[in-house]
């Protein structure tokens, strides 16, 4: 499974529920339990049950960058996600699922993008990094 945006962030960019330049986003682990469902995963609390548990990991994720591109001459908008890490953790994660914190739970937060490590990655003890990642979608 590929990288990819989540459907319903186009929906929630149109009606105003995410704004890239005001909004807060997290990025979370998911374990290799998740079935990666881009048409019908719109939330957090979609996908929550799937998310990675482990010393040094706080659920929920931790706050990450997200900026947004335009490329007008190819048609596509560029979607960077910023690099995070989690200190000293012992853990096992296949995704990363991005959200806009919405500060009203779980419920409510929009999911934006699912981030494919392509297999599952662990650590004992060490620092878990997901570097940045950039998706781009055809406009």
């Amino acid at each position: 499974m590929a990288s990819f945006i989540y459907n319903s962030a186009a929906f929630d960019e149109a009606n105003g529920d995410i704004d890239y330049g005001a909004d807060t986003f997290y990025g979370m682990l998911l374990t290799d339990a998740y079935t990666p469902d881009r048409q019908n995963h719109t939330r957090r609390s979609d996908i929550s049950a799937e998310e990675a548990i482990g010393a040094g990991y706080t659920l929920g994720g931790n706050q990450i960058t997200v900026t947004v591109a335009q490329d007008n001459p190819a048609n596509q908008t560029i979607m960077t996600f910023g690099a995070v890490s989690w200190s000293a953790a012992t853990l096992a994660a296949r995704y990363e699922a991005i959200y806009k914190a919405s500060g009203a739970g779980e419920a409510n937060d929009p999911l934006v993008a699912l981030i494919d490590f392509g297999a599952t990655q662990s650590t004992s003890g060490q620092t878990f990094p997901v570097a940045a990642s950039t998706i781009t979608k055809q406009t």
